[in-house]
């Protein structure tokens, strides 16, 4: 072959290598990521609303921050999980929690959201993120 044909196959190829990693790194690791980062913000906004699950008579500021964050966490916990293409296939590699404790996580956030102060559901919330 000539050294032009090289050439070209060579630029061509890296640019398909280049764009199949984009392609990938958009479809399967940014997903992923998301999902991670919103678990991870959930257990974060769990600790920073901790004195208004344990309060007898919390602020209604306070309760409606918190019902707020947890209410935008059940929506987004769901999405995220549902943006991830082959969820099953990650979960099964472990990657991310089996799709029924998603849903589970889904409804406990929305329950924490209407009945703050409710131990039992911020406990079994907390366990269902591990």
């Amino acid at each position: 072959m000539s050294a032009g044909i090289t050439t070209l196959l060579t630029i061509v190829t890296g640019v398909v290598i280049v764009v199949l990693g984009h392609g990938f790194v958009k479809l399967f690791l940014e997903p992923l990521q998301e999902f991670r980062k919103e678990l991870n913000q959930v257990k974060a906004d769990l600790l920073i609303y901790e004195g208004v699950f344990k309060a007898e008579t919390p602020s209604a500021i306070a309760q409606q921050k918190a019902r707020g964050a947890l209410r935008r966490h059940a929506a987004l916990v769901l999405a995220r999980a549902d943006g991830i293409p082959f969820y099953a296939f990650f979960a099964a590699l472990g990657v991310v929690p089996k799709y029924g404790r998603v849903i589970t996580t889904h409804h406990h956030l929305r329950e924490l959201a209407q009945h703050l102060g409710d131990g039992h559901t911020r406990e079994q919330l907390e366990k269902d993120l591990r």
